[in-house]
């Protein structure tokens, strides 16, 4: 991945992918690089041994789903999911690319339109609408649509999900640190 900043310098895309939580929307231009750089890194595109992607066609790529509410976690599942065919995975994202971002901008864009069907980027928006103020905030209540769903994968995934960012929000309410293992 190259990113070299203006001021010609490399940064440690590792420290800064590592600092930002799947599930945050982001919200400013350094938010969405840090979104950015931990969702190539998830996608195994990250670090010098996979080879180069220009970072600016990446960030290029995803701000506008950025800005439409997307989580990092919310576009992970855009684009090993199929809208219309939520219970079969598409597989790896990235095997045998020969340009990476234009499999992945292939992948997201029946996700048009469509981001508040992913569990993901509404447990985002909801973490977003409880607001960033002092102290921390109980979590939103599931919607009628989630709390009616039908048990499956999709649920039990949905669930494994809300459980754990549950559990980093009561981590955070008593002050320990999180611990990301992505």
């Amino acid at each position: 991945m190259s990113l070299k900043p203006l001021s010609g310098g490399r940064r440690s895309e590792v420290t800064e992918a590592s600092k930002w939580h799947p599930y945050d929307v982001p919200d400013t231009p350094g938010a969405r690089n840090q979104a950015t750089l931990t969702l190539l890194t998830l996608l195994g595109l990250g670090g010098r041994q996979r080879g180069t992607i220009d970072i600016w066609r990446a960030r290029s790529l995803f701000k506008p789903w950025w800005e439409a509410g997307a989580t990092v976690a919310g576009l992970r599942h855009a684009l090993e999911h199929h809208p219309d065919h939520p219970d079969r995975p598409r597989g790896p994202v990235t095997t045998g690319a020969r340009d990476p971002l234009r499999v992945i901008g292939a992948r997201l864009r029946p996700w048009q339109g469509r981001l508040g069907e992913i569990r993901a980027v509404q447990i985002g928006r909801m973490r977003a609408s409880t607001g960033t103020g002092s102290g921390p905030t109980p979590p939103a209540p599931l919607s009628p649509v989630l709390r009616d769903r039908p048990a499956g994968r999709g649920a039990r995934m949905a669930a494994r999900e809300a459980l754990s960012e549950h559990l980093r929000e009561l981590r955070e309410a008593r002050g320990l640190p999180s611990s990301h293992t992505h």
